[in-house]
């Protein structure tokens, strides 16, 4: 198990270099206290326009991006999901002013075209960067096949939708053993039946700051950080 710890809805590099500075003092402490070595990564999920236009900066500090495709339309067109799929979206799907939902399919000359962005720039300052989408766009046709070209290493979706996602990523070309990954929390209670091999930790929005850089969310994420390490210390030895 390898953990991955995403700080979610970046804008700025600096951000990003606030929150992993003190996780990473705690992965040391942690992993010298127990005498082992855990592999673990750092990254961030790209949600914001302005992260996905600066990924090449942001990826100094990340070591993988995730693609928050749901955030990133609405930040992208400025509008509400909640709002918009009750009220002028509907319109704007009924008189073809949009051809599709752009929270059902990804929109591949807006959202689309920050993500290649993101992703070129992303690897040109860190070659060997992973990088996926979560979200249900994950699940979608037309999304799946844009993320194969624009070189997306691997989807998450929701479980009902993972039987879906495989077969079309087969038929977009992809057969590789990591394409889909489905949603998961690292939770103590369950760390001897993980169901990936990669487990990541996050930390939800509850509506306060989006980020938070300040001591009380640093810490939520350093608890987690640290009760999954002493876990996965604990069958190391």
């Amino acid at each position: 198990v390898r953990p991955e710890v995403m700080i979610p809805l970046v804008s700025h590099v600096g951000e990003l270099k606030a929150m992993n500075e003190p996780l990473r003092q705690v992965a040391a402490r942690v992993m010298a206290e127990h005498g082992v070595q855990v592999p673990h990564l750092f990254g961030t999920m790209i949600e914001i326009p302005r992260a996905a236009l600066t990924a090449g900066k942001i990826a100094k500090e990340a070591e993988f991006f995730s693609f928050g495709t749901n955030d990133l339309t609405q930040t992208t067109y400025g509008i509400s999901r909640d709002d918009a799929e009750t009220g002028f979206l509907v319109h704007y799907l009924q008189t073809r002013l949009l051809k599709d939902n752009p929270f059902q399919t990804i929109d591949p000359g807006g959202v689309g075209r920050l993500m290649q962005i993101a992703i070129d720039e992303g690897r040109q300052r860190r070659p060997e960067l992973e990088i996926g989408v979560c979200g249900e766009h994950g699940g979608d046709p037309k999304s799946i096949h844009l993320c194969h070209r624009i070189r997306v290493d691997y989807l998450s979706c929701s479980l009902f939708r993972m039987p879906r996602t495989r077969l079309w990523r087969l038929r977009a070309g992809s057969p590789g053993p990591n394409l889909v990954r489905e949603f998961g929390a690292y939770r103590p209670e369950q760390s001897s039946v993980l169901p990936v091999p990669r487990q990541r930790l996050g930390v939800s929005r509850t509506g306060e700051a989006a980020l938070g850089i300040g001591g009380q969310r640093v810490n939520q994420v350093a608890r987690l950080l640290e009760d999954c390490l002493m876990s996965l210390s604990e069958r190391e030895r």
